[in-house]
């Protein structure tokens, strides 16, 4: 509507964690061993590509009813070749740039999905979860000191097998206290942080012995709870900067692996790496034998009964603390030290900060808030992911460790190990068939190569040939045979069977290629068949006898040879070096995120194809989604854009809260606490439901409770008014013009309320603030109809055409201005107030400018104050009626009013509006407005003849009648004297002759 031309292409995030977890629980899978084992990657990642697109007519429904307008016939896919070529494209792009390492960090790790979890996939969905688990501080015995221990306390008690360090910190005072042993009546000694004495002994009786500093306590030996090494630096006491005494005992149990302070602790001290865990979370053999084999979490009851028999066990205690689980199939998650692939951000992280500049965060509180905080602190990003269905990194070592990354499909080809062999293609010669321009597809025997077919194939034939290929009819056999006696007939060359498929015969043809490329070598190899079977394999048309050199490059590829670089068809191709030694690609995966945040080039496939189009459209304009994706989608987009083009991936970004149930819990299908969207939109309608939304504080990215009855709320108090209002232009609609030129103080009015709002909602809509673009329409909708058609009343009735063209006109700007909050309702009041030059489509036309400059100035802005002047003073004599109890088709004498001059105009308003006589103003009153409420038998008789006339309008509702049709009303006998005295005018002002 602003004259650009708006990409709606719809896309598909293919690969990953929930499709994987979803297809394990259809096929009853356990584990990883499972899926390479019993089902093999092949079934288990074609079964993840097969559910896909499962859900997608569903979500066609949803998206076409609540009126967003996609293109979903060209939608891209993650999981196509061409989209997964651009993401390894950008991947070789950040190793140029030299931001691409494998290293080894401690990262969140699952047991189960037997991969790492970047930190910022557990927050975006808020995965940790307050969990009550037994803590423990263990006695750590000074070495060579029976009676004297280092005290350290911890909530992750399997981890204690692990542990090879104790830190301290180094500037915080350490005591050193005696108490007698509870057991045995012996004096003991402990050691622990001073700030923590009360907490952890409370009131019972000891004697502090001494005060040190940590560093004090810097290379304390102490005898390890389980020997896991030998290293002379191990079981030592250490100072850390990342020691508290906020808890605990102000001494931190160090198991290198398992922590990511204490990895950087255990790196900074050259402490020993010793893995206990499996990939499954079991301990290894490297783990203490009473726990061997068994899980991590389950080994807590072992480890902490062994400790008592030991008398190391300090003491027990339930404790509440935040624990991280698994997004996608909830398992609670380790901290482990893994060797991955990560892309560099500290390198870019600066100018990653310098160009969110750039960008206009809604709310822009985002901006220097919380997504500025996540890039200060963001860590490298580790991209690779132990897993299957996802784009393959494309990354290969040779024999020597030596890395190579391929970034595109040529790439790959001159990788691929070759056979040496050099491939002829040679259709056959002109044949019987041929010269009578008939079809032979099935191999007819009295079809042979006619003379001038043999001349064809001895002078084109290639000469030298160590092996000839051909199909088994005759008119290739004989062309096979005048190239060299002996050849191999391979049904697989045949032209295509009646009724079969290309799809089919392509698969049969490259089949064949397949075996001749995997069993010769260094051969020269004719291959002579059909048009059918040569055009699968050369995207061109070979002449009768025709000859063309063919260079056949092995590719990955499923049972139907279609290219697919997905495992593990990507590791059933040989790569060898230029010097022809063997590369091994490394088995792991791409993180999804990485393919995300792609998705502004690779679904062009740039820059392999329409470059240009991408260039013209980077970066976006706009983007939008709910709060949590400021650590994922929104900060991955912007550090693959700063990385590959060193500009922003989008201009303008809308953030959203969470939408809640109604009562602030989560939406959950299984707990029913929501109703299904499809419900709302069919019964309350999208326009009402969309309005509630972007109306709302959840576009301000607060959380909203989402609640069925404001829905309603909003179809009611606007949807429908506006809705009604439209329903009365249209009974005196009929050969009206638009028009924005009357004279009429309230047409002036409703124009420049129009005129302003186009500017305030334009304005906000610039900004991409939707709640105050919104907001707005309902105020104006509530004065468009209970004052402005309200008071216009009468003047349409009588078919005043100025009255009925502004509001033609209103009404066919007002539809525009409406048409991306509430596009049903504005499709249809468009579609009845356009004239025939209009486009066919409010969505069509142009956005709305107003017909006065904005901001208003003098009369025009004397309008709209004194149009509030009077509705106020209006509002203050309806109340002045309501005190004294007399309704408003009773008319009254007089009004005084207490204002600034106001035009007669305003006064006639406020007259008819109060139906009093007489409007004056008095500015010596008291108050606002006084009102004469004295009744003579005149005024009561006016009252009475309004109420009459009411009551025949009620009638003629009540059958059903237009405005413009004739109709009978019968009075009774107790309203015949009243009526029949005021005939005339009852008749005039209902259309209804009395009888």
């Amino acid at each position: 509507m602003r004259g650009y031309n708006v990409r709606r292409r719809w896309g598909w995030d293919c690969h990953g964690l929930p499709i994987e977890n979803m297809i394990e629980k259809e096929l009853g899978i356990k584990d990883k061993t499972e899926i390479e084992g019993k089902f093999g990657i092949k079934t288990f990642n074609e079964a993840c590509r097969s559910s896909v697109l499962r859900y997608a007519h569903e979500w066609k429904k949803y998206v076409d009813r609540v009126g967003r307008w996609v293109e979903y016939d060209n939608a891209y896919k993650t999981m196509d070749n061409t989209f997964i070529e651009s993401v390894w494209w950008a991947l070789k792009e950040a190793d140029k740039k030299g931001l691409l390492y494998e290293g080894k960090k401690v990262l969140l790790y699952c047991p189960h999905c037997e991969t790492p979890i970047a930190k910022a996939e557990i927050a975006m969905d808020n995965s940790y979860k307050d969990v009550a688990e037994e803590s423990v501080t263990v006695e750590f015995r000074v070495k060579g000191e029976k009676n004297r221990s280092l005290l350290a306390w911890t909530t992750t008690p399997w981890t204690l097998p692990g542990n090879v360090a104790l830190a301290v910190h180094p500037d915080v005072d350490y005591v050193e206290i005696e108490k007698k042993d509870m057991g045995v009546g012996e004096l003991v000694r402990f050691v622990l942080a001073k700030a923590r004495l009360e907490a952890v002994f409370g009131k019972d009786d000891y004697k502090i012995v001494r005060e040190i500093k940590g560093g004090e306590l810097t290379g304390l030996e102490y005898e390890p709870l389980y020997r896991i090494t030998d290293d002379p630096k191990a079981y030592r006491v250490y100072t850390a900067g990342f020691v508290t005494v906020e808890d605990g005992t102000g001494i931190v149990h160090t198991a290198v692996l398992y922590g990511e302070d204490d990895y950087q602790l255990g790196l900074k001290e050259g402490l020993p790496q010793v893995p206990l865990l499996d990939e499954k979370g079991h301990f290894n053999s490297a783990a203490p034998e009473i726990i061997r084999g068994q899980y991590f979490k389950k080994s807590e009851k072992t480890i902490k009964e062994d400790l008592e028999k030991r008398d190391l066990m300090f003491k027990r205690e339930m404790h509440t603390h935040s624990y991280p689980h698994c997004h996608r199939c909830g398992t609670a998650l380790i901290y482990n030290a893994l060797i991955s692939w990560f892309i560099n951000i500290q390198k870019v992280k600066d100018k990653m900060i310098k160009l969110n500049e750039k960008v206009n965060w809604v709310p822009d509180h985002l901006k220097h808030g919380r997504f500025l905080n996540i890039v200060e602190n963001a860590p490298d990003w580790t991209i690779s992911r132990n897993r299957y269905w996802a784009s393959p990194l494309p990354i290969w070592k040779d024999d020597e460790g030596k890395v190579h990354i391929v970034g595109s499909l040529e790439e790959l080809k001159k990788l691929t190990k070759k056979s040496g062999n050099k491939y002829f293609l040679m259709r056959h010669g002109e044949a019987d068939h041929n010269v009578r321009n008939v079809l032979d597809l099935e191999g007819d025997p009295n079809v042979h190569l006619t003379e001038r077919g043999k001349k064809q194939v001895t002078v084109s034939k290639p000469e030298n040939s160590d092996l000839v290929f051909c199909s088994p009819f005759p008119r290739s056999k004989e062309t096979a045979e005048l190239i060299q006696e002996n050849f191999i007939i391979d049904e697989r060359l045949r032209e295509m069977h009646p009724g079969e498929d290309i799809s089919s015969m392509r698969k049969r043809t490259m089949d064949f290629m397949f075996e001749i490329e995997n069993k010769y070598q260094n051969k020269k190899i004719v291959i002579v068949s059909h048009q059918g079977p040569l055009n699968a394999l050369i995207d061109f048309r070979l002449d009768l006898a025709q000859v063309n050199d063919f260079d056949f490059i092995p590719y990955p590829h499923n049972d139907n040879f279609e290219l697919d670089l997905h495992r593990p068809y990507i590791d059933e191709i040989e790569l060898v070096t230029e010097d022809g030694r063997p590369l091994k690609r490394i088995p792991e995966v791409i993180d999804g995120w990485v393919e995300a945040a792609s998705m502004p080039f690779a679904e062009y496939h740039y820059p392999f194809e329409h470059k240009k189009d991408f260039e013209s459209h980077f970066p976006g304009d706009f983007v939008a989604e709910y709060i949590a994706q400021t650590r994922t989608w929104f900060y991955y987009m912007h550090a693959v854009a700063v990385i590959l083009f060193g500009d922003i991936a989008f201009k303008n970004v809308v953030t959203t809260g969470n939408v809640l149930a109604a009562d602030g819990s989560k939406m959950s299908k299984s707990k029913g606490n929501y109703t299904d969207p499809l419900v709302l939109l069919d019964t309350i309608g999208a326009d009402a439901f969309r309005y509630y939304l972007m109306s709302s504080v959840v576009m301000q990215a607060e959380d909203m409770l989402f609640k069925d009855e404001e829905v309603k709320e909003v179809e009611t108090r606007l949807v429908n008014i506006l809705a009604n209002s439209f329903n009365f232009y249209e009974l005196y609609a009929v050969g009206t013009e638009a028009s924005s030129k009357s004279k009429n103080v309230l047409d002036r009015w409703i124009i420049l309320r129009l005129n302003q709002l186009i500017t305030d909602v334009t304005e906000a809509l610039d900004k991409y603030d939707t709640v105050r673009a919104t907001r707005p329409l309902k105020d104006f909708v509530g004065d468009l109809s209970t004052w402005y058609i309200r008071r216009s009343r009468e003047r349409l009735r009588n078919g005043d055409k100025e009255a009925v063209g502004t509001l033609r006109g209103v009404f066919l700007e007002f539809s525009k201005l409406i048409a991306p909050i509430m596009p049903f309702i504005a499709e249809e009041i468009y579609q009845k107030v356009k004239n025939d030059k209009d486009p066919e489509s409010v969505h069509l036309a142009e956005w709305p400018i107003p017909t006065s400059p904005c901001p208003l100035l003098g009369k025009e802005r004397e309008v709209l104050a004194d149009m509030v002047e009077t509705r106020r003073i209006v509002s203050l004599a309806l109340e002045a009626r309501q005190k004294a109890n007399i309704k408003v088709r009773q008319s009254l004498s007089k009004l005084e009013i207490r204002t600034d001059a106001l035009d007669p105009e305003y006064l006639e308003i406020i007259k008819d509006e109060l139906n009093v006589k007489i409007v004056e103003i008095n500015n010596a009153l008291e108050s606002d407005v006084s009102l004469d409420t004295a009744l003579t038998p005149e005024l009561i008789e006016e009252g009475k003849v309004r109420d009459a006339i009411r009551v025949v309008q009620d009638w003629r509702k009540e059958k059903g009648l237009k405005p413009g049709e004739k109709a009978e009303y019968n009075v009774s006998e107790n309203d015949r004297k009243l009526f029949m005295r005021h005939k005339v005018e009852i008749e005039r002002a209902t259309n209804t002759e009395l009888t």
